[in-house]
């Protein structure tokens, strides 16, 4: 049941407002990253000049794992960097010394009802979030939308040849979403992967669903899928906002999309490179 009441929006609001700092907060962390190393993060993979990472250990895991010495998450990539035995021996990973229950209030939007209180998904004991990277950005996709390789290493503005502040680098998606989907913060592979927008060899738990036309409306958000247990795409990004999902652009902007944008503007947005211009609903 949706409430209405004047509390319910105040609270609604200060959440929406919340998810949009988070937003801001990991494009920016994106951008002091490319800046410090040359390359964006990948979606999942190595990152051998990682920041306090000693040289030639490398580190394994998914983007968010890459991206916390900047956002003010240094401490934690620490603890992760140093779970295999002592530097320069260390090998770095998620997996270690707890590291997949860890969560991290800046990948939590406080409106996701499918992410409790705790901050750990009921169903795995791991840390959940409700933000995933577009894997056209942090990857490397073929023009059909398929991804070919977890590591893309991009680069800005190489990567945003349609233009950073058209392209989509982060958007919602539910930390539980269907039997078996959702957001796991520092899940590597499928199908909790914090990821959107590519398919990876065919329709799986990160990508459009529907065939190879993502343009016609298959990779398009959903808006607060209810139950979210059973009637949620895990595919699909999902917003817990009313009227729109929230994003954050390849120039550290942020807005909320409007529901009533077409499936085939919204995957002009997400695709980095495709030469597209935006439709008027954007």
């Amino acid at each position: 049941m949706v409430c209405s009441f004047p509390p319910c929006k105040v609270r609604e609001a200060a959440a929406r407002t919340q998810c949009s700092n988070n937003l801001h907060q990991l494009a920016i962390g994106v951008h002091n990253r490319h800046d410090s190393l040359g390359k964006l993060p990948p979606l999942v993979g190595y990152a051998q000049t990682a920041q306090n990472v000693p040289p030639g250990s490398g580190g394994q895991g998914p983007w968010t794992y890459h991206l916390l010495p900047f956002i003010e998450q240094d401490n934690l990539y620490k603890n992760f960097a140093t779970i295999n035995g002592s530097p320069p021996a260390a090998t770095f990973s998620v997996w270690g010394n707890g590291g997949s229950a860890k969560f991290v209030k800046t990948y939590q939007c406080p409106s996701d009802p499918s992410c409790p209180a705790t901050g750990t998904d009921p169903r795995t004991g791991w840390g959940c979030g409700t933000y995933a990277a577009n894997a056209l950005v942090f990857a490397t996709a073929n023009q059909s939308g398929q991804m070919t390789d977890w590591y893309g290493a991009g680069r800005i503005p190489a990567t945003f040849q349609d233009g950073t502040s058209n392209t989509i680098m982060f958007g919602e998606k539910y930390a539980q979403c269907g039997s078996n989907g959702g957001n796991l913060t520092f899940y590597p592979w499928n199908p909790y992967t914090p990821a959107i927008f590519a398919d990876q060899f065919g329709p799986t738990a990160i990508g459009y669903t529907g065939g190879p036309a993502p343009q016609n409306g298959n990779s398009l958000f959903q808006v607060q899928p209810a139950p979210f247990t059973t009637n949620c795409d895990p595919s699909r990004p999902s917003s817990p906002h009313t009227g729109g999902i929230m994003v954050a652009m390849g120039d550290a902007s942020n807005r909320l999309v409007s529901v009533g944008i077409s499936g085939q503007t919204w995957w002009f947005a997400a695709t980095p490179a495709g030469g597209e211009v935006l439709g008027s609903d954007w």
